[in-house]
């Protein structure tokens, strides 16, 4: 429910037109709320799914692979913003 209530939100946000301004910035933070709870839960089913002998594991590969993937979006992006156009931000994000 909260999340379909963040998502009219955005909706909102997105049609007033406001993108630079503050209002219209609010959208990352409550993306950023309604995904927040779904890498913790990945990581916990982890041993549900595959057994508690694979699981360190593949938690290891899951945590590893997250954070070079924050690693490379960043200077990803910089990259699109400087040579295209930073208004792809929000295509990029999805």
């Amino acid at each position: 429910m909260i999340q379909f209530l963040l998502a009219e939100i955005y909706l909102a946000f997105i049609s007033l037109g406001l993108p630079d301004s503050l209002p219209g910035s609010a959208w990352l933070i409550m993306i950023g709320l309604g995904c927040a709870p779904i890498y913790p839960c990945i990581i916990h089913s982890i041993p549900d799914h595959f057994g508690k002998g694979n699981s360190p594991a593949l938690i290891d590969i899951q945590m590893a692979s997250a954070y070079i993937g924050i690693m490379v979006m960043l200077p990803l992006f910089n990259l699109i913003a400087n040579h295209i156009s930073i208004t792809l931000y929000q295509v990029y994000l999805l």
